[in-house]
């Protein structure tokens, strides 16, 4: 398996795409399934603008007044809730002041799209762009409906500015993989900054997960210069431990997979939540995930009873959002 070079000026080697095959596992018949072309960076704008980003120096103000809000007693949390039909303001609220922060932009590297619809103009010119390539039989055959659908863009233009582009071009389109695993039933969560928050840095995790330790260093390089929501990645991973591993397994792909199926669970376990008690509920996640080296899955500054409002309000009204918004706070307030 590789992909297809649309306009690409760089040659990406065979081998680079035999590697990225052989570092799959659960991702292989994700990457057998959509198929992969290279751009250049004018046509990868086109595809996929520039995105706004969470900017750090925002963010560390953003964390503090989110915290201010959180640490109010119950009985205000209660108070500010306008209806026993509508989320309580505290969970808007997370989403709204982190927001704020989106002031920063990148250019992407990559970009996967579950329903690809690109505008008339831009889809006759990849149309055209193929029209005599020597692959055209070959990309039409796996991708009839080019370029619309299912589909991973990749800008080799712009990974090969960096240090050590062939290992960042297997990490980047991995990263991808990562996102077509999902495969779009997260795509209404993703407009929402928690889910944003929490799918890049899972697919973060999930990429750099498929390399040895040793290939690490230039990869983890590059993640700390980017955005704070892709930086959160090292929240879900977690250094060799016997009893994570027996009880867990592989950390990123059940919480990519927990992602995917139903978010909630990403955290708490479905029996657990539909077994115990909020508050007991708690108290034995605290104790197991005194196991875990990291994360800090409950901050300290995050009350128990606010974990315990969200989870009640996923148990009432099958709303997983005020979890989520938890989770991507403290995803961020791993990496801030």
């Amino acid at each position: 398996m590789r992909g297809i070079n649309i306009n690409s000026r760089v040659t990406v080697p065979d081998n680079i795409w035999n590697k990225i095959y052989g570092r799959l596992t659960y991702l292989t018949p994700t990457y057998e399934r959509v198929p992969i072309y290279l751009v250049d960076e004018q046509t990868m704008d086109r595809i996929s603008p520039p995105k706004r980003c969470l900017n750090d120096e925002c963010l560390a103000s953003s964390l503090r007044r989110i915290d201010e809000l959180l640490e109010e007693k119950s009985e205000r949390l209660q108070e500010m809730r306008r209806s026993e039909t509508e989320t309580p303001r505290w969970v808007t609220a997370i989403d709204e002041i982190l927001s704020e922060c989106l002031t920063s932009k990148m250019v992407h590297l990559g970009v996967y799209l579950h329903d690809s619809q690109p505008q008339p103009d831009l889809a006759a010119e990849l149309t055209k762009l193929i029209e005599n390539a020597e692959y055209k039989h070959e990309l039409l055959s796996q991708h009839p409906d080019f370029p619309k659908g299912e589909v991973i863009f990749i800008c080799p233009e712009r990974i090969y500015e960096h240090d050590n582009p062939e290992l960042l071009f297997q990490k980047v389109v991995i990263h991808e993989l990562a996102h077509a695993f999902v495969a779009g039933d997260r795509q209404t969560d993703y407009q929402k900054l928690y889910g944003r928050v929490i799918e890049e840095s899972l697919a973060n995790a999930v990429a750099l997960s498929h390399f040895r330790e040793k290939e690490t260093p230039p990869l983890k390089a590059f993640i700390a210069k980017q955005p704070p929501e892709y930086r959160g990645c090292y929240y879900w991973m977690f250094s060799e431990n016997e009893f994570i591993e027996k009880e867990f397994g592989s950390s990123p792909y059940l919480f990519l997979r927990a992602w995917k199926e139903e978010p909630a669970t990403i955290l708490f376990p479905f029996w657990l939540i539909n077994l115990y008690p909020p508050h007991r509920l708690l108290i034995y996640l605290r104790y197991v995930y005194e196991f875990w080296p990291s994360p800090n899955i409950f901050p300290s500054h995050t009350s128990l009873e606010i974990w315990e409002e969200a989870i009640d309000i996923y148990r009432q009204k099958d709303d997983y959002r005020p979890i989520c918004n938890l989770i991507s706070k403290a995803i961020l307030e791993f990496v801030a």
